[in-house]
């Protein structure tokens, strides 16, 4: 999972400003949910699809289909708006993902909150193992994390689906092309190039499971240190590559 930034509606752009009382009027009318058909929900729905780059935002595969409200549609938010057509609540999502969490709080008895990749930084409250690709929770609040794993089935849908196996064939891919680049440099540079053209594919913000390479990348272990400063040095325009989903940590 990674943090979205999704673009605010903007009362000054003229087509915003459409999308934005067609919300309100959606809105006042309490009116069921339509899954965003019809042209302004279409729009809507295009500009959820380019923010998440069509990928589940809690999975991250890349079937981002649907659009799922974090707080469920039957519900107020906590401030007491309309979860239903609360622009700032939906969530592009697989279906495996939504059918997953349905209509439940993302919240627990104890007022535990599930992670939100619209507010949260995943990489906080989850970690990814390098060996197994499986999900685990960490951090202080490692509640939220596990809250996060039951809502959403990761654990046993990672397996099934075999999630946790991409997430560790994408670190295992994304090391030996760092590997490449750099022994390469100076002995073969054509083969060092070549691997650079195929990292550079792995690293673009389309790509599934990406959250186990900035996990890499943030918080790297002290065996790669050497290999990634050895990388910016040869590709000073590595970070300039990432910048757009390897956000640095709050």
């Amino acid at each position: 999972m990674l943090k979205v930034i999704v673009p605010n509606l903007d009362q000054n752009n003229i087509v915003d400003k459409k999308l934005i009382t067609f919300l309100e009027g959606k809105r006042k009318k309490n009116q069921v949910w339509n899954s965003l058909k019809g042209k302004k929900g279409i729009r809507i729905k295009g500009k959820l699809e380019h923010a998440f780059h069509n990928k589940c935002a809690y999975c991250e595969d890349n079937q981002g289909v649907t659009v799922d409200h974090f707080w469920p549609q039957s519900q107020l938010k906590p401030d007491g708006s309309n979860a239903r057509w609360d622009y700032d609540n939906f969530i592009l999502a697989c279906g495996g993902c939504q059918s997953a969490k349905l209509a439940q709080l993302p919240k627990d008895n104890f007022d535990v909150l599930m992670v939100n990749p619209r507010e949260d930084d995943p990489i906080l409250y989850l970690y990814i193992d390098y060996q197994t690709g499986a999900l685990a929770p960490i951090g202080p609040e490692a509640e939220r994390g596990q809250l996060t794993i039951e809502r959403l089935k990761l654990g046993e849908r990672g397996e099934k689906y075999k999630m946790n196996d991409a997430r560790r064939r994408k670190f295992m891919d994304v090391y030996h092309y760092m590997r490449d680049v750099v022994e390469f440099h100076s002995t073969n540079l054509p083969k060092s190039q070549d691997a650079w053209d195929r990292l550079r594919d792995h690293l673009t913000p389309a790509n599934p499971y990406l959250a186990i390479i900035r996990q890499l990348f943030l918080d790297t272990p002290l065996g790669l240190v050497p290999l990634l400063e050895s990388l910016r040095q040869i590709h000073p325009e590595f970070d300039d590559l990432i910048k757009d989903w390897c956000l640095p940590k709050p």
